[in-house]
């Protein structure tokens, strides 16, 4: 029994998203079975996680305190890290797109496993612009360094590339900003996805 319910488990993960409904039929699942649905603690926070990422994307984006960056009356910042940002050198000619998978937004399209590399981004052809915090709100991704501060409309990025340690924005005018991000990168691609599709 417990062996069918790993199993089963391991199926409603599968895409590192988790609804209501697939948690409520594993304890219907367990129940049926006669057992406990009794997971260690390292998989309780995995389940947890993806509950997290299932209900950023269909429930309502976080709302966290942003004394790092400056917001407009109306807006509501969702996540703000710890950020190095990096542009390419003046010389370089496509640093960001081999072998990288990008995300396209649409409405109701996400940031999926699978759009992310398992690779960190490589600094060779990039230079250090400044450090700070990376923050994305309910209008725009916000970077607040120590030489200054730049804005991003959501609207204005059709797509991101999704790194192990960072993300690159890719703007309707080319490729913007590289981030790399001291932090939760995955809960900052699927809080951007999610932003993206309902900005």
């Amino acid at each position: 029994s417990r062996a069918v319910i790993a199993g089963v488990v391991d199926r409603s993960i599968a895409d590192r998203r988790l609804s209501p409904e697939e948690r409520g039929q594993l304890a219907a699942l367990a129940h049926h079975l006669g057992v406990t649905l009794d997971l260690d603690s390292a998989r309780e926070q995995v389940l947890d996680r993806y509950a997290r990422f299932w209900q950023i994307e269909n429930g309502s984006l976080p709302s966290v305190v942003a004394d790092e960056v400056r917001l407009e009356a109306d807006e509501v910042c969702h996540l703000v890290l710890p950020a190095e940002r990096y542009e390419p050198h003046v010389a370089a000619e496509g640093p960001f797109t081999e072998g990288i998978v990008s995300v396209r937004i649409a409405r109701g399209v996400y940031y999926r496993v699978g759009s992310v590399s398992d690779e960190p981004i490589n600094r060779t052809s990039l230079r250090q612009v400044d450090r700070g915090h990376f923050a994305v709100t309910s209008k725009r991704v916000l970077f607040a360094g120590r030489g200054g501060s730049s804005a991003f409309e959501l609207r204005d990025i059709p797509s991101y590339q999704v790194h192990a340690n960072g993300i690159i924005l890719e703007r309707r005018g080319g490729f913007g900003p590289c981030f790399i991000l001291d932090g939760d990168v995955e809960l900052a691609a699927v809080i951007l996805g999610a932003a993206l599709a309902r900005g």
